[in-house]
């Protein structure tokens, strides 16, 4: 198994940095998805609507997080790397 959480996106050159989210009992779930990417030039208005798949492994198989990209925001540049948040699932 590998140990790492792997994002399926609409778009290349973006990696994955950090996952935050909240899951209640009968409430739908939301989770935030921020990736790095190296081209500031990513036209990010063709992730919206786009679906995005989350895997997370665990000790008994992987767990798998479907959505659909709601919100697109840079948060952050510097000359190597542009931070966006990219997904509030819904």
């Amino acid at each position: 198994m590998v140990n790492r959480i792997s994002v399926r996106l609409p778009v290349e050159g973006l990696l994955f940095w950090k996952l935050s989210g909240r899951e209640a009992l009968s409430e739908p779930f939301t989770l935030a998805l921020t990736v790095l990417g190296t081209d500031a030039r990513i036209d990010r208005s063709k992730l919206l609507g786009q679906p995005v798949t989350v895997t997370i492994p665990t000790q008994t198989g992987s767990r798998y997080f479907n959505g659909k990209v709601t919100r697109v925001a840079v948060s952050a540049m510097s000359i190597a790397v542009a931070h966006s948040e990219l997904l509030k699932v819904l």
